[in-house]
């Protein structure tokens, strides 16, 4: 199954443009609509779970 905790956010920061915190607040509205759980796992979680260290 497909779901939120297979989705992890990029921010292709520095190449891409504007400040990492802008294109951070842009993410964020674009997934308005999901449950709070689900941003977590996609802004969080799921590198937490990829990559340990960030735990």
């Amino acid at each position: 199954m497909f779901g939120a905790n297979r989705l992890a956010w990029g921010s292709n920061f520095p190449a891409s443009e504007g400040k990492l915190s802008s294109n951070l607040e842009v993410a964020k509205k674009c997934l308005a609509s999901v449950s709070e759980q689900e941003r977590e796992w996609i802004f969080a979680k799921t590198a937490q779970v990829l990559y340990p260290a960030l735990a």
